[in-house]
């Protein structure tokens, strides 16, 4: 199994004691989570997914707030 570097962008907001926010790897859309076990889950589920491609640095999808 050959080395792959992945790009992911984590936007997060705090609120008390609450996380929520958007997670992406710059290929899909942005997936939304809300705690830190589904922040956990989304990651996992990223890091554990069958390698598919990576994009550019300039072929990032933007997140929602950014459109």
């Amino acid at each position: 199994m050959s080395d792959q570097l992945l790009h992911i962008t984590i936007d997060v907001t705090l609120a008390e004691d609450q996380i929520h926010g958007l997670v992406g790897d710059g290929v899909a859309q942005p997936t939304p989570f809300r705690g830190w076990l589904a922040l956990i889950g989304q990651l996992d589920e990223m890091l554990g997914s069958v390698p598919r491609p990576v994009a550019a640095t300039g072929d990032l999808v933007p997140s929602e707030e950014e459109q």
